[in-house]
């Protein structure tokens, strides 16, 4: 159980042992701040967080409506274990997006269950081409990358949607972390996340990238064949010709 979560736990053990007197924690980890808002929410009796000389109210920290989704959007956009989208910041998908009913709905299902369903597979990737990429039209990843790409006056890979394998696999890793911090009431370890979007390397969880290869299959057998063909020679040509026929091509 990470540190997040037992802070939390702790946190519910006190109010069910009968404690009714406020409880502030003293952190300045977003994701920490993030995790209470919730838990105030679901717990009876005032959760307070202590940044830097103000004390804040973690029930109020949000408007009606966005409490029950705050885990699935923080992680979805960046936590301490997740990656962001390049170039794109919270504060500025949290302005346009979190006020409608569609995008609060769309994350509804992130953290429900492990392993994620495909279900919200699907209602991830719309949310990101929606409200994070603002492209109002196209239904798939790889149109929204499409879109983009050729709208865009300096060409940059970095500043387009993630294609939809590296994008499941990134939802894999957040519905994993959301569903840890969903179930903070649980006292048992979590599960292992290498079944859920990360890879042990040299004694290092690290986050799996991509499950399928850079080229499509039948791409990747042509430039394997081309590497691969041996010259042709005529075994009839004398050398000299050879150096003539190499020269006369500009070799």
């Amino acid at each position: 159980m990470e540190a997040d979560t037992i802070l939390m736990y702790i946190y519910s053990q006190l109010r069910k042992s009968g404690l009714k007197e406020a409880v502030v924690i003293d952190a300045e980890d977003t994701d920490v701040v993030v995790l209470a808002s919730y838990v105030a929410q679901q717990i009876e009796g005032v959760l307070g967080i202590k940044r830097k000389k103000s004390i804040y109210n973690c029930a109020t920290l949000f408007d009606e409506g966005i409490p029950h989704v705050i885990i699935p959007f923080h992680v979805h956009t960046g936590a301490d274990a997740i990656s962001s989208f390049f170039g794109h910041g919270k504060l500025s998908i949290f302005d346009s997006a979190m006020k409608l009913d569609d995008a609060r709905q769309l994350l509804q299902g992130l953290g429900k269950s492990i392993p994620v369903t495909e279900e919200t597979q699907k209602d991830m990737a719309q949310f990101t081409i929606k409200y994070i990429y603002k492209d109002k039209t196209n239904k798939t990843l790889a149109e929204a990358r499409a879109k983009k790409w050729e709208a865009m006056k300096r060409k940059s890979t970095l500043r387009i949607p993630p294609d939809a394998d590296s994008h499941c696999l990134k939802v894999t890793r957040g519905n994993y972390q959301a569903y840890i911090w969903l179930n903070y009431m649980t006292p048992d370890a979590p599960p292992s996340p290498l079944q859920h979007g990360w890879t042990l390397r040299e004694g290092k969880c690290l986050p799996t990238r991509y499950s399928k290869p850079a080229l499509p299959r039948c791409l990747s057998d042509v430039a394997t064949d081309m590497n691969t063909v041996e010259p042709d020679t005529d075994s009839d040509t004398d050398s000299n010709n050879s150096e003539s026929d190499s020269d006369s091509d500009g070799y």
